[in-house]
């Protein structure tokens, strides 16, 4: 009796011919990971290639302070508090004084020196009209007032100066009476003015 032995023989089936894609190893930077992607952090590259800077650098690589910043080295001490609160007291006395010398002055114009009225007149004739004034000076000045007349018509008919010199006492009311001579009947006596002419 022969015996025959026969050796089983192990077929693996070709994964290509089978259509099965070949499983590639992968290395542990080709490995792609399910973690969400982070943004880029201070300091790396941006999409235009520029490098981002921390907030609240600078250009030059130091850190800017928040706020405005003035380098004292360049511009000097920022001015204190205290002074320009002294300044802006000092500019409004000067301001003050000033404009209270204005007024002053102002007044003093807006009184003039001379002041004076006629008190009355009466016709004495048809070429006489008295006109009777008063003039309000310093006793010691002395004034020219321009008196005049005038007729029916409205024309003026006579016309004089009348010196009014200084007082011998303290008054400062002269009271004048003068004779207007005119060249036809007048019917009123008037005053053109007073001017202080001379002080003592």
């Amino acid at each position: 009796m022969v015996t025959v032995s026969v050796a089983r023989e192990t077929i693996v089936p070709d994964v290509v011919a089978l259509g099965v894609p070949e499983l590639v190893e992968l290395g542990e930077e080709d490995q792609v990971s399910d973690a969400p992607a982070r943004p880029p952090s201070a300091g790396t590259e941006g999409a235009v290639g520029a490098p981002l800077r921390p907030a609240g650098s600078n250009r030059r690589g130091g850190t800017r302070a928040p706020g405005r910043h003035r380098p004292s080295d360049r511009y000097g001490p920022p001015p204190s508090r205290g002074r320009s609160w002294a300044t802006y007291a000092v500019v409004g006395i000067v301001a003050l004084i000033a404009l209270a010398a204005l007024l002053a002055l102002a007044l003093a114009k807006s009184l003039p020196p001379v002041s004076a009225g006629v008190t009355g007149y009466r016709v004495l004739s048809d070429s006489t009209v008295q006109v009777r004034f008063e003039v309000h000076k310093a006793p010691l000045a002395q004034a020219v007032c321009t008196v005049r007349a005038r007729d029916r018509s409205g024309a003026e008919t006579g016309r004089a100066d009348v010196t009014v010199g200084p007082r011998r006492d303290s008054r400062r009311i002269t009271e004048v009476s003068y004779d207007l001579q005119t060249r036809t009947r007048a019917v009123d006596g008037e005053l053109a003015g007073c001017r202080i002419t001379r002080t003592r």
